[in-house]
């Protein structure tokens, strides 16, 4: 769960903080979990082509294309093929730039 600092449970758990009650409610303390646990959890560096597609905010399909044209590194891990998030970082940017 990627709790973003918009997200509801951020935005309770930083009140809970501001406030410095002694003792949260149920809805508080569920969100420190939360909190905790996302600072617990690394983020990958690796993702499947349905994740590199979703942050791309292209097709399946289209991404497909661009692993195959050599535009999008991918790394493959025995049968499964995964796009390095630094891929899509530097993808990104080579656009972005007009390279």
């Amino acid at each position: 769960m990627v709790l973003e600092s918009r997200s509801p449970a951020f935005a309770r758990i930083s009140e809970w903080m501001d406030e410095g009650t002694s003792e949260p409610t149920l809805e508080q303390g569920e969100a420190r979990y939360a909190l905790e646990a996302r600072r617990r959890t690394p983020d990958p560096i690796l993702l499947t082509i349905p994740d590199a597609a979703r942050m791309l905010a292209l097709g399946r399909t289209t991404v497909y294309e661009l692993i195959g044209s050599g535009a999008l590194e991918v790394v493959h891990v025995g049968r499964a093929v995964r796009v390095p998030v630094e891929a899509l970082q530097s993808f990104v940017e080579r656009k972005r730039t007009g390279l």
